[in-house]
């Protein structure tokens, strides 16, 4: 069983340089894929990675972010509600007005119409980071085919930095004879998203079995696309109190 209780609290680093998220480039536009099962819900990842993207902070780290940048939001969700989220943002310090949400939770007609409109918006503050949570679940509740949803996904990634949020969950991975398969899709979109990332963050329970003090691991890799600056791939175990505090730990 494995215990946080003598392990050293870490701060979240991707970069080389320390830093968390990559300052602007106009020679390249990072996608960013954040996998997860259904009992590590990505929640305090996603806001984390939004007030760093907004300040330039991060509230999960102890140690200030040395090579600070930021870059206005647009956050779009078809799984959670505004409420939630911006409950979550209320303790961050800071002006908020660089946040956009685009509610696709009650209508994701038009969804890329919505999103296209905000960024254009945002670029005006600089290039926009955009989160989109659970972009698959456009394949069950349109019409669209998997190649159809990456070229607009490609497509918008052409004006921003873009970060994916998706289910890696086992059941939803599993392919079958038929094309039409519900897992079968899923799995090729994943992969298909997969091959066209820079960075991929990856959150799932404990695979060494349960402990009362760690909520789960979160891995940080690359993806197949280059970056420029060097991603450090690493490990991490992570605990979330029931205060809602998270502490990051090397595995």
């Amino acid at each position: 069983m494995t215990s946080s209780s003598d392990l050293q609290q870490q701060d979240l680093v991707v970069f080389e340089d320390r830093s968390i998220l990559p300052k602007s480039n106009p020679e390249h536009n990072y996608c960013t894929l954040v996998l997860y099962k259904a009992s590590t819900r990505p929640t305090w990842l996603n806001v984390a990675l939004v007030e760093n993207s907004l300040f330039g902070t991060c509230y999960v780290n102890k140690t200030p972010v040395s090579d600070r940048s930021t870059a206005p939001v647009v956050f779009a969700s078809l799984s959670t509600d505004e409420t939630t989220y911006r409950k979550q943002m209320a303790r961050l310090k800071g002006d908020l007005a660089g946040f956009k949400y685009v509610d696709l939770f009650n209508s994701y007609q038009d969804w890329y119409a919505k999103i296209s409109l905000e960024v254009d918006r945002q670029s005006k503050l600089g290039k926009p980071n955009v989160f989109i949570e659970n972009p698959e679940f456009l394949l069950f509740l349109t019409d669209i085919t998997v190649d159809q949803l990456l070229a607009q996904l490609r497509k918008l990634n052409t004006k921003c930095n873009l970060f994916l949020i998706s289910s890696g969950d086992e059941s939803l991975m599993e392919y079958s004879d038929s094309p039409d398969d519900l897992a079968t899709i899923h799995a090729t979109f994943l992969t298909k998203l997969a091959h066209r990332s820079s960075l991929i963050f990856s959150l799932r329970p404990l695979r060494t079995g349960r402990a009362e003090d760690v909520t789960g691991e979160l891995t940080i890799g690359r993806g197949l696309i280059g970056s420029p600056k060097k991603i450090v791939e690493r490990e991490y175990l992570y605990l979330i109190s029931k205060e809602g505090t998270v502490k990051l730990f090397y595995r």
